[in-house]
């Protein structure tokens, strides 16, 4: 990257990868492999841009982008999730979410933050949108239309230490409504 401009930011960082992509790749032809690929690439770019945030890469089965926010990033891996549960090819995902300070060479992006989301993806489960505990209470704990969930385990994470993580989920139209209900009596 002789010559590119550095660019350094805080910004939320995030990770889509479609579970079970190795065991699904040996049952199904090069065809329909093409296919869904296709569609998780052409999917992701249409979410990441419709909430402004950036597709920095494909890499493989996975999909790595960049918001100005944690909560934006959280509606982005739900609607991404919900997108691809529903599509032709219907995939399930795991997706990790980072907020900290990266650096922007030539269009990629690097950093401690870009690490933690990576190893976020790796931790979470299918379906499920994962965060650091203190990153999800900060920045959603406001959000009534989201339920964050205590993950019980705590995760040895390669290069980042004991992590306690949450996973995020949007809350059903009843449980909002016993919400409501609730902090008004």
């Amino acid at each position: 990257w002789v010559g590119a401009e550095e660019d350094q930011a805080v910004q939320a960082v995030g990770f889509a990868d479609v579970s079970g992509f190795s065991v699904l790749s040996k049952r199904i032809s090069s065809e329909e492999l093409g296919e869904l690929v296709d569609a998780f690439e052409r999917e992701a770019v249409d979410v990441v841009t419709q909430y402004d945030g950036r597709v920095v890469k494909f890499i493989g089965d996975e999909v790595l982008f960049v918001v100005e926010s944690v909560d934006t990033a959280v509606d982005i891996a739900l609607a991404l999730s919900e997108r691809m549960a529903e599509s032709a090819v219907s995939v399930q995902l795991h997706c990790g979410i980072a907020f900290g300070p990266t650096i922007t060479i030539g269009g990629d992006v690097f950093g401690n933050t870009v690490n933690l989301a990576k190893r976020l993806t790796a931790a979470a489960r299918r379906n499920k949108v994962v965060l650091t505990k203190p990153t999800a209470l900060e920045a959603l704990g406001d959000r009534e239309d989201l339920q964050i969930h205590r993950v019980a385990r705590v995760f040895e994470l390669k290069g980042i230490g004991r992590t306690q993580i949450v996973s995020v989920s949007r809350r059903s139209e009843e449980g909002t409504l016993r919400r409501r209900r609730r902090s008004h009596e």
